[in-house]
């Protein structure tokens, strides 16, 4: 391989020491001397001294940044998300809303309490439970929203009613006096059922429903019928009877 050297090697044959004196050089001799590369000045070519350098700087680089920086930072670790588990919902059986429809028997409040919304006697509610089938509940005025209160001694299993929609007490009284279409039943725990009523039925109207446990139930009037006629006594609204139906 052709390795070229650098000029300072170089010198004109005059100044070289294989000159002799004489005007004919030595046979076989170059005019240019050739200096070993054994001979070369002690350490390394210039070049390479250059090459070495930049080597040697890009590592401390290298080395300056890597101490500054620290170690690399670990990737996150990211905690799996926990499987989702569904909560199963269980519904009631239908026969949790079914009426009951076995044997019944009478179960008698022992206390009523309800005032008329025209300032009516608040005796009246104590009339659906005194056994007397003379006396009846009554309030004037159109009905609706009209409400009183029934107590047992302790808490009673329910599960129908029945009662005589209108004054069927006094003579003459049931198609001209307003007759009760719509009436709310609430328990003890706030729920409530609420029942539609014939409007041209004398006889007792009964209700079921599912088995209830309550120590009061109230009534609340919802609607009503207009009066028969247009006398000041029809604008009223009654309940001739009421009884409380609990399991046999």
């Amino acid at each position: 391989m052709d390795q070229r050297l650098p000029d300072e090697y170089f010198r004109p044959a005059a100044e070289s020491d294989d000159v002799t004196d004489g005007s004919t050089p030595r046979p076989g001799s170059a005019g240019v001397k050739t200096v070993s590369l054994n001979k070369m000045h002690d350490g390394l070519a210039p070049r390479i001294v250059v090459v070495i350098a930049l080597v040697a700087l890009g590592v401390s680089f290298t080395l300056g940044r890597l101490w500054l920086s620290g170690p690399p930072a670990a990737a996150p670790t990211v905690a799996p998300s926990p499987t989702a588990t569904a909560t199963p919902t269980v519904s009631p059986s239908p026969e949790a809303f079914a009426p009951y429809e076995g044997a019944v028997v009478s179960v008698r409040p022992v206390a009523a309490e309800g005032t008329c919304l025209d300032g009516g006697r608040s005796a009246g509610a104590q009339a659906l439970i005194d056994g007397d089938e003379s006396t009846i509940w009554r309030c004037g005025g159109v009905g609706v929203g009209e409400t009183a209160t029934f107590s047992f001694p302790a808490p009673r299993t329910l599960a129908g009613l029945r009662l005589v929609n209108g004054n069927t007490v006094w003579t003459g009284r049931y198609l001209t006096e307003r007759r009760i279409t719509g009436i709310r039943w609430t328990f003890d725990d706030g729920s409530f059922f609420e029942q539609g009523l014939a409007a041209n039925d004398r006889s007792s109207q009964e209700v079921r429903f599912p088995e209830t446990v309550t120590d009061s139930v109230t009534f609340t009037i919802l609607s009503t019928t207009i009066p028969g006629d247009s006398s000041l006594s029809a604008d009223a609204v009654s309940i001739s009877s009421l009884d409380f139906l609990g399991p046999a």
